[in-house]
């Protein structure tokens, strides 16, 4: 039976995956790959990480950023593989940030902590996001949009919205103040022209 954990699906009858399998590299995986479309700016962090973490999961490297699949002992027999491993997904985040923000991050030594200070440096802040989102939700009016693609406008700025608003839930430092996401759309689409 399928469950929700995060953002991502568990089947709770599938089998974790193996040690050594979290520490292939497929023929097809390099250092030069772009996971995501759209580079992390800052701004659109809350839509980056979610693309981000679909594209690690889809390659079963999640662990690395999550710190799940722990950097073993140097005298293990893994050490060597989950480096290399653990390099690559760190190559693959690295190329994955905006030239004007990248070098600020080249020397954190692993995928996990250059994860961790990029949750630092722009998730924690992320109630002056929402309320920006807000903002950008009020302002938009249909003028000579479709109603299709006033809608697609809309719901893009709502989806974003429920990112931030479900991310807050989890910091203790933050309020909500939307009962649920039905609110934040139901108040977006009346204030909209």
């Amino acid at each position: 039976m399928a469950t929700r954990s995060g953002d991502l699906t568990e089947d709770r009858g599938a089998t974790k995956p193996k040690v050594s399998e979290l520490l292939e590299l497929q023929s097809s995986d390099h250092p030069g790959m772009v996971l995501v479309s759209t580079p992390l700016t800052g701004r659109n962090y809350m839509g980056w990480i979610r693309a981000m973490r679909i594209a690690l999961g889809a390659k079963m490297k999640l662990g690395f950023i999550t710190g799940k699949c722990a950097r073993p002992h140097e005298n293990s027999d893994d050490f060597e593989k989950w480096m290399r491993v653990d390099c690559m997904v760190t190559t693959w985040l690295l190329n994955s940030i905006s030239k004007d923000n990248v070098d600020a991050f080249l020397y954190t030594a692993y995928a996990h902590e250059l994860w961790t200070e990029l949750e630092q440096r722009f998730g924690e802040c992320n109630g002056p996001l929402l309320y920006q989102i807000q903002r950008e939700i009020a302002s938009i009016s249909q003028g000579a949009l479709s109603v299709t693609a006033y809608f697609t406008k809309l719901k893009q700025h709502w989806d974003a919205a429920v990112h931030v608003v479900r991310y807050l839930k989890g910091s203790s430092s933050m309020a909500i103040f939307f009962p649920s996401h039905n609110s934040l759309q139901l108040s977006a689409f009346l204030d909209a022209d």
